[in-house]
């Protein structure tokens, strides 16, 4: 992504994940059944993704991963602050930490949980 200049937004993964289950299920191979599977950030990804498009597929699994980016972004790590706010900035090309934060803050999946139905598997442990 980083060498072709193409960068997270608020809300431009979950429309690239549409885009995407719509050539997966356009192979007749597929059977028009497709689950999201995301692990780290990329469970938060998958699980932002299934709010909105809960209608095009068939499951979701997640192995670790938020509802709220701030967890992972204002989380200290090895007595880092902010530690994983770093490799944010890189994905969202805003490397200002005060505009990077703010976009964070803005990524939060809770109001949207209720629009899951679909079979759902959470794989976490401490």
């Amino acid at each position: 992504m980083y060498f072709r200049d193409m960068y997270f937004t608020v809300d431009n993964y979950e429309k690239a994940v549409k885009k995407i289950i719509d050539f997966v299920k356009a192979d007749s191979r597929v059977d028009n059944k497709v689950a999201l599977y995301g692990m780290s950030y990329g469970g938060y990804l998958a699980t932002r993704s299934a709010c909105f498009l809960n209608k095009d597929i068939y499951g979701l699994i997640v192995r670790g991963g938020c509802s709220q980016t701030d967890q992972l972004t204002k989380h200290s790590w090895m007595g880092i602050p902010n530690f994983y706010l770093n490799g944010f900035k890189l994905k969202f090309n805003e490397y200002d930490d005060e505009k990077a934060s703010e976009i964070s803050t803005q990524m939060n999946t809770e109001p949207y949980l209720k629009n899951i139905t679909i079979p759902t598997l959470i794989i976490h442990s401490n």
